[in-house]
């Protein structure tokens, strides 16, 4: 079977979108030798989620990447360009939806019908997804949270709904070197963006180490560190007293089980999927109460090992092992029905 997989979204630079398909795609060729990969790749692409080989096919497309709305403006090229590729079935990211062939498409999260992000990027979803999701052949989500939104939100038969969750990387474990900054911090990783949250932060009794792309705050608590590698990702998880994660609207949230898997600490917000990843094994608070956050933090500071094996086990909850068999079944339902 061949699986053709649009990365024409996704740049160079670090983003959960990259790092799902980075743990996905490679688990899912290690699960089933006989899937085949036909990756789409945007204009200029130094480094595709997965390097071509004698199983993955590299396509070039002048494609740039961008958001769910661009992407469907200009993307009126799709069907000739997966023509003559002899795909089975399609996975993207939003946006295209095929005819032929059968379309999975990928929904990370409803953050625009949240109120984050723009008008025109709200009214995309609320108008023209609905209709996109009806021609899918099916939509896959990294949790309940969203399965349920998409269902409610978008009129999506649940049916058709399918939960593929995300998973920490197999190399990221408590064991091995610790970041040591000369003092105790608490780490946020991803970019500095509104939905993030930031602010309720402010009153960290520790710096607050950001990792991600610029820009980055730096005045106090703040202390950025800009793009890291996966060495440093879990150097830094590792050394840290805990992973926060204060954000507004989440799909699934990455760190937070990467958090788990390296034994750290996760204090987040109770908000979007992340009581559902959490669930007991991390302190859940309210995204506004800027006190609390300060009181949290200063409560793990005091006793970091506790609750260190909830964590470990709630991590070996997602393994992209367990997410491939996921979605190997759901392409193998798809291809018989061709």
């Amino acid at each position: 079977m061949r699986l053709g997989v649009d990365t024409t979204s996704i740049d160079d630079g670090p983003s959960g979108a990259r790092a799902r398909l980075e743990g996905l795609l490679p688990a899912l060729l290690d699960h089933d030798d006989g899937i085949l990969l036909t990756l789409f790749l945007p204009a200029g692409c130094e480094r595709p989620v997965v390097p071509e080989g004698s199983r993955v096919r590299h396509v070039a497309t002048p494609l740039r990447p961008g958001r769910p709305v661009r992407r469907w403006l200009r993307g009126r090229m799709w069907p000739g360009l997966v023509a003559g590729d002899g795909s089975d079935v399609f996975l993207t990211d939003y946006h295209p939806v095929l005819a032929s062939p059968p379309t999975l498409v990928t929904i990370h999260d409803l953050r625009s019908l949240h109120g984050i992000g723009s008008r025109l990027r709200a009214g995309y979803f609320r108008w023209r997804m609905p209709a996109l999701l009806r021609r899918a052949a099916g939509v896959i989500v990294p949790s309940r949270t969203v399965a349920t939104e998409v269902a409610g939100r978008l009129g999506a038969d649940p049916g058709r709904i399918h939960v593929v969750p995300n998973a920490p990387s197999p190399n990221l474990s408590p064991d091995g070197p610790k970041e040591d900054l000369g003092e105790p911090y608490v780490l946020h990783l991803g970019p500095d963006v509104p939905r993030k949250n930031l602010d309720v932060l402010r009153l960290s009794p520790v710096p607050v180490v950001l990792a991600g792309r610029a820009p980055l705050r730096a005045s106090p608590p703040f202390r950025p560190v800009g793009p890291v590698d996966e060495d440093r990702r879990a150097r830094l998880i590792r050394g840290a007293a805990a992973v926060v994660m204060p954000a507004l609207c989440e799909g699934f949230g990455l760190p937070v089980v990467e958090a788990f898997a390296g034994g750290t600490p996760v204090i987040a917000s109770r908000a979007g999927a992340l009581p559902e990843v959490v669930g007991d094994a991390g302190a859940l608070l309210d995204p506004d109460d800027a006190g609390a956050w300060c009181d949290a933090i200063r409560a793990v500071l005091g006793n970091p090992d506790e609750g260190r094996e909830a964590r470990l086990a709630r991590a070996a909850r997602y393994t992209w092992s367990a997410a491939a068999n996921a979605l190997v079944g759901i392409l193998r339902v798809r291809h018989a029905r061709r």
